[in-house]
């Protein structure tokens, strides 16, 4: 004989099945929130800095995880005792450096001077602000009120500075471009050592595969996307050397020198560092003994006189231009 279910039968059998998946997503979500908790805490606990947002030391936390995996050997050196510091990197290629450099660094937060040029990415500003970066208006020769784009920027160091904050930066401001120059940004660093009459101190890098690897092509090394944003996948060995610290302004035989040539001391230092590729133990002896024999100035000095006629020869280039144009107009419309 066949049986038939009832209605109240199936109706049990359709809210025991929904009970069913109810209690599965519950447990389910509830493992998740289990397994992110505990992966936050896992993070947290790889932050060294004192972040006073607990996102930021999660964040944090996950990034040192990453950068000693991928980027840097970790433990290899550790920053302590960074109040009221001036901290000068170099030389600049990527993003990924200030990463490495942070994540050796312990206690007292750095904040970064970093460029606005990205802040059009979502999620690149206000990861940014919450890291308490100095912002650098990017492609800005002059602000609004005719002082130079970075006068904003220095005035937030120092403020940090006087708050006995950590700042860092790239003396050279702008990426280190395959076969060319650097940019000679040094000014800027000098003014805030010389103002808040603290040191220099100068860290060297090396190892990074990501603007060296000759398998890639050139084009794509120089590209300011893949230095800022896509050198975080390609695999580096950075080396963070600490090459002392530049405190010409400071010695008892230079105090009664006018603040240019202060400053032309200090930026002849940062020049004779970060003009190389890179900065390991073999870089380091040259410089030295460089610095030691006062050839350091000399260069700088010969080095801003280059600079000054290549200048003069651009604007006199454009000018010749300018000037031609008339005539290469009356040629055209008479032939």
């Amino acid at each position: 004989m066949y049986t038939f279910d009832s209605p109240a039968g199936m109706q049990n059998d359709e809210s025991d099945s929904g009970a069913s998946t109810y209690t599965m997503l519950v447990l389910f979500a509830s493992f998740s929130v289990g397994m992110l908790a505990l992966a936050a805490k896992y993070a947290e606990s790889n932050n060294r800095l004192n972040y006073e947002s607990r996102l930021a030391r999660i964040i944090a936390g996950a990034l040192v995880f990453i950068i000693n995996m991928w980027h840097t050997k970790a433990d290899d050196l550790t920053i302590n005792n960074t109040e009221k510091d001036l901290i000068a990197i170099g030389p600049h290629c990527t993003s990924v450096e200030a990463l490495v450099v942070a994540s050796k660094m312990k206690g007292n937060p750095p904040q970064f001077l970093a460029t606005t040029n990205f802040n059009s990415i979502p999620g690149i500003a206000s990861t940014l602000k919450m890291f308490k970066t100095i912002p650098v208006e990017g492609d800005k020769a002059k602000a609004s009120d005719g002082r130079s784009a970075n006068f904003a920027a220095l005035e937030r160091a120092s403020q940090a500075l006087n708050e006995n904050g950590c700042v860092v930066l790239f003396p050279q401001g702008n990426f280190r471009l395959l076969g060319k120059e650097p940019p000679m940004v040094y000014s800027g660093a000098a003014k805030l050592a010389i103002e808040h009459k603290i040191p220099v101190k100068v860290l060297g890098l090396s190892g990074i595969w990501c603007v060296n690897n000759s398998l890639l092509p050139v084009w794509l090394r120089d590209n300011k996307v893949y230095r800022a944003l896509f050198s975080l996948i390609h695999m580096n060995n950075i080396k963070v050397t600490e090459c002392g610290t530049i405190d010409f302004h400071l010695r008892e035989e230079n105090k009664d020198l006018s603040e240019e040539e202060k400053i032309r001391g200090i930026c002849a230092e940062l020049y004779s560092h970060f003009r190389h590729h890179e900065i390991s133990d073999k870089e380091l002896k040259a410089i030295k003994k460089e610095i030691a024999d006062k050839t350091h100035l000399t260069i700088w000095d010969t080095k801003v006189r280059v600079n000054s006629l290549e200048r003069q020869l651009l604007n006199s280039k454009k000018e010749l231009a300018k000037l031609e144009e008339p005539t290469a107009a009356g040629m055209s419309l008479s032939s």
